[in-house]
């Protein structure tokens, strides 16, 4: 990968939390926020996590969500995407410091289910350590947020690529297209015994906004509930976002008592300050009385207590007032969690994000990128003097991730260097066995930082970045940053 100097610079990063409630549900009330930091409504007997998300989903995602599993049922599995295995996981953010001594997967059996041979854990950003998936994972940490990424799993070749000249060497790795992998449950424990987690309560409804930034995939308003802060919405009318809609449907009547807002752009303190912020906002059933509601200009999550709790089927918030950006005019929210009491509930709506992972699965299909769509791309190089693993892909809900490992050695050290990036990515051109993707995110050197994978992520060490990729049967290309990564044999794929 290539690192223009002028991108490792580290950023200043400042988060505040200073919130405050008060005020009545009337009409005419005036509420602020309560200080949260980064916790919800108390739970006395049950965690409850304040988001979990699986990176890849097999279709249809109802039958094989991650809320899976949580539900103690070994029958029922979360599974990856046909052709998708290593380097996908699962991400768990809780509510507060919480104590984890160990980590407990059982794998999900079925013939078109890879066997999972090594996972890695991240504890709040930081490595904790690649173990073998059958047995017990020690994390003995205070941790508020997990990463658990598959780091290998059978049904995986690797091919030796002909470099020509010198000590170097080149192999590719490819995971069979027939295949995903699963996990039926996931226990977690501290000194006393296992801890019951539960999933967000997730309840099947629709999110719809009153305008939306294009490209409308990568900031649709069911962005706002799939735990992922640094995937967002984005609304796309003139001005900074004053009296912009955002409408929430259940299927049957729901009762709320608090909203939880991820004010901003979260994927970095410079997306937060570009962009657009909600200062104060309206608040309650669609066609009922509404509160005003006042929150700081902070990427800490802010908890807004209702006066009274709230029963119906439809809800509705209207910005009233905007902070601008420093760059963009655009308003942007990261994330939205309602609580009906200690319990989170989010909007599941699996029949839109379906359509859009398979209208984008069909516009692939019989080119060059279908091969390429939900299938990482694994480079390993030898020279004499560094070891390098690098991967990326292209995954069909339209999501990113890019990882690169470099360890260098001379005579008197050894130094190593581990690279994320992640973000949205699009189709600009595809034509024959020519494409052109546009890919944009953050880009974080994990050896700067242990900030990765942390539900707030520090911006001091993430980049902003975007690049081109030129795709071809033999190799993809970057132009700025990525550095080539060289296929195998097409029909592997």
């Amino acid at each position: 990968m290539k690192i223009p100097h002028s991108l490792m610079a580290v950023m200043a990063c400042s988060m505040a939390a200073l919130i405050s409630s008060c005020g009545t549900n009337s009409k005419s009330a005036e509420n602020t926020a309560e200080e949260t930091g980064s916790s919800g409504p108390e739970a006395k007997e049950v965690i409850y996590m304040e988001g979990v998300y699986a990176t890849s989903t097999l279709l249809p995602l109802a039958q094989y969500g991650v809320e899976n599993v949580f539900d103690d049922d070994t029958t029922t599995y979360w599974a990856t995407a046909k052709g998708a295995g290593p380097d996908e996981g699962l991400m768990l953010y809780f509510p507060a410091k919480t104590y984890v001594k160990e980590l407990v997967l059982k794998q999900a059996e079925n013939d078109d289910l890879a066997t999972v041979q090594e996972i890695t854990v991240y504890a709040d950003g930081q490595r904790v350590e690649s173990f073998d998936a059958s047995q017990p994972v020690k994390i003995e940490k205070d941790v508020t947020a997990l990463f658990i990424k598959i780091a290998s799993a059978d049904q995986s070749s690797t091919e030796d690529l002909v470099k020509e000249g010198g000590d170097e060497t080149l192999s590719t790795e490819t995971f069979d297209s027939k295949f995903s992998v699963g996990i039926a449950d996931l226990k977690l424990f501290n000194n006393e015994g296992p801890l019951k987690v539960h999933a967000p309560l997730a309840v099947a409804g629709a999110i719809t906004a009153s305008s939306t930034l294009k490209p409308a995939e990568a900031y649709a308003p069911s962005m706002l509930f799939d735990s992922r802060k640094e995937f967002v919405w984005a609304e796309g009318a003139a001005g900074t976002g004053e009296n912009e809609k955002l409408t929430f449907t259940f299927g049957a009547d729901q009762r709320i008592s608090a909203v939880k807002i991820w004010n901003g752009y979260q994927r970095s303190e410079k997306h937060f300050t570009s962009n657009a912020r909600v200062k104060s906002f309206e608040f309650g059933l669609k066609n009922g009385a509404k509160a005003k509601y006042t929150i700081e200009d902070s990427m800490e999550p802010q908890l807004v207590t209702l006066g009274e709790p709230l029963t119906g089927k439809e809800f509705e918030l209207t910005v009233l007032e905007a902070v601008p950006g420093s760059a963009y005019k655009d308003l942007v929210i990261s994330e939205v969690l309602f609580f009906d009491q200690a319990t989170p509930v989010l909007i599941r709506d699996d029949g839109k994000a379906e359509e859009n992972i398979k209208s984008l699965i069909a516009s692939t299909r019989g080119s060059l990128m279908e091969s390429f769509v939900d299938r990482r791309l694994k480079n390993h190089q030898e020279t004499p003097y560094a070891t390098s693993d690098k991967s990326l892909i292209l995954r069909s809900n339209k999501t990113f991730v890019l990882y690169e490992h470099t360890t260098s050695s001379d005579a008197s050290r050894e130094e190593n260097s581990e690279i994320v990036a992640d973000g949205n990515w699009e189709i600009v051109e595809q034509q024959g066995n020519y494409a052109r993707v546009r890919i944009f995110g953050k880009l974080i050197n994990l050896s700067e930082t242990v900030d990765y994978y942390k539900g707030n992520t520090q911006s001091s060490f993430v980049k902003i970045f975007q690049d081109n990729l030129t795709i071809t049967p033999a190799e993809v290309k970057g132009e700025k940053y990525v550095d080539t990564f060289y296929n195998g044999s097409p029909g592997d794929r």
